[in-house]
């Protein structure tokens, strides 16, 4: 298939929820990666600084297809043993006491959000505005959409409304429901003081900066 018709595909088939360059990446090999036209292109990108040791890395390839053969996901009802060892690798690398896991940048950053607003909660008088900068982009959950500066999607309106609360006595609602109202977060003003707070964009490496008020 060509370029053009697995864009053609794409756009039938897949939900249209991200702006994507109109070539269709087929192979890659290092630093290189190959359309389905056969166009090399010099890869900049990296899976979104994902693959840091490039496409097909001999090395994690071996890794990933001795684990396939092993064990497949088990999902996180159940101990297991890579995660557990790389957890304490990253602890003993880091600043880090213990390693919360993640699929993508805006779950990471939902931690953050909810880490921040306990944090405020039990350790600052119920603190819980956070501040995010101009052009900034935190995922596309509820929260994260709200954190989004720039109103990229209709759908972060919706955080403009409490979320649901349902099936709850009155008396617990009220203390619920302030803690489920979407989190408040306001443009950074060098007038505010603030403290900064790294916050993964990446499950691993902390890419974005979020500002916890003061």
């Amino acid at each position: 298939m060509t370029n053009r018709e697995i864009v053609a595909l794409t756009d039938k088939y897949v939900a249209k929820t991200y702006a994507r360059t109109p070539i269709a990446l087929v192979k890659g090999r290092g630093s290189k990666v190959w359309d389905a036209n056969g166009k090399e292109y010099l890869d900049f990108l990296a899976g979104i600084a994902v693959n840091s040791l490039g496409h097909c890395n001999p090395a994690i390839v071996k890794a990933i297809k001795q684990q396939a053969q092993q064990l497949l996901h088990v999902s996180n009802l159940y101990h297991i043993k890579p995660q557990s060892e790389l957890a304490r690798e990253l602890c003993r690398h880091s600043f880090a006491d213990r390693v919360f896991f993640c699929n993508s940048g805006a779950e990471a950053n939902e931690a953050a959000i909810k880490l921040a607003r306990r944090y405020g909660l039990e350790k600052r008088g119920g603190r819980y505005e956070i501040i995010s900068t101009h052009n900034s982009f935190h995922g596309r959950t509820l929260a994260t959409l709200t954190a989004t500066a720039a109103r990229i999607s209709s759908s972060a309106v919706v955080m403009e409304k409490p979320f649901i609360a349902s099936n709850t006595k009155a008396s617990a609602r009220r203390k619920i429901l302030p803690a489920m109202n979407g989190p408040r977060f306001w443009t950074a003003s060098a007038a505010r003081p603030t403290i900064i707070t790294r916050c993964g964009s990446h499950p691993l490496i902390s890419m974005a900066t979020v500002c916890a008020r003061w």
